[in-house]
């Protein structure tokens, strides 16, 4: 099966572009003190939803393996999310997909910050943030 030759490009780009328009937004929230409706809530519910999102794709295209052709590429089949939901849930056992929501609760740990703000209004990026910009590679 042939794969996209830019399909690590489009990936990389809309990565990219996802971390500095949250890094941007999470700031202006931070800025103007509404951060915790506008900004964590959105970055605590992320998680789930793309698992929801997910798994409803995955059950998409195991009705009809047509139904996403031009959407995501055919190599991509998320056949662990596929299936009725007795066989999902033998399957979130089999393949640890049930530690998912530990990976949330540790977001939410991580997220904890945002949820209890303790900064001035207007205060400039230096104060909000230790480190203003950051490499998210690293």
């Amino acid at each position: 099966m042939q794969s996209s030759p830019n399909a690590v490009v489009y990936a990389l780009a809309a990565q990219v572009g996802a971390a500095y328009l949250c890094h941007i937004f999470g700031k202006f929230a931070c800025k103007i003190k509404i951060q915790v409706f506008s900004f964590a809530l959105p970055l605590s519910l992320a998680g789930p939803t793309t698992v929801c999102l997910a798994t409803f794709l995955a059950q998409l295209r195991a009705s009809d393996p047509c139904s996403l052709h031009g959407l995501l590429p055919d190599y991509l089949s998320l056949a662990a999310l596929a299936g009725n939901w007795e066989e999902l849930g033998q399957r979130c056992l089999d393949l640890a997909l049930w530690l998912w929501p530990l990976w949330w609760l540790a977001q939410l740990w991580t997220c904890l910050h945002i949820w209890q703000p303790h900064n001035d209004k207007n205060a400039p990026t230096e104060k909000l943030f230790v480190c203003p910009w950051f490499c998210g590679l690293l």
